[in-house]
């Protein structure tokens, strides 16, 4: 139960993006996992995914990376290969890379995500439309508007339907697909 409050404040610390308090909370977070837990612990794992995060947010980039894959191969031992804590560590993972120009590595992962969020036995409607949004935008990169203009389509019908017309993630999956028209010179869409 401690852990959990931990964890959860992290996180919220990170999506308020507030440095000092989200150092404190994870420096919190790590200290209490690996004295309970050990440094081979799916829980220790989860913490330096939010400390990855948090230094990809900071534009730590090769820290922020060596934490995915320290985490993924920590959990790669203790989970079952298709145990949803793995695929969330892939998606942030796949979002680093996107946001580095990695873009091939960012679809491959991106891909593997969608494909369990998709056929899991937990079928996760909004990861779908993230993970449908996040390749939608991968794919501009690559230059394969056709199938981008499909997974933003996918992403936005979902994302309408959970969330309304007036959710942020509409708008930025509507970006996405504005964006779209204007690289193909359809100003129709």
């Amino acid at each position: 139960e401690v852990y959990l409050r931990k964890y959860y404040l992290a996180k919220a610390e990170i999506g308020l993006a507030q440095p000092d308090r989200v150092n404190q909370a994870l420096t919190d977070l790590l200290r209490f996992t690996t004295k309970n837990f050990g440094k081979g612990d799916p829980n220790y794992a989860l913490a330096i995914t939010q400390l990855a995060r948090w230094r990809g947010q900071l534009g730590n980039y090769d820290e922020s990376l060596q934490l995915y894959q320290e985490s993924l191969s920590i959990l790669e031992m203790a989970r079952a290969p298709s145990h949803p804590d793995l695929f969330d560590v892939k998606c942030h993972l796949a979002e680093l890379y996107y946001r580095n120009e990695r873009f091939e590595d960012a679809l491959n992962l991106g891909n593997a995500c969608l494909e369990f969020f998709e056929n899991g036995r937990n079928r996760d409607r909004e990861k779908i439309a993230s993970a449908t949004h996040n390749l939608g935008r991968t794919l501009i990169a690559l230059s394969d508007y056709e199938l981008a203009r499909k997974h933003l389509l996918r992403s936005l019908e979902i994302r309408e339907s959970m969330f309304g017309d007036a959710a942020s993630s509409v708008g930025e999956t509507l970006n996405q697909l504005g964006y779209l028209a204007d690289l193909n010179g359809n100003y129709e869409d």
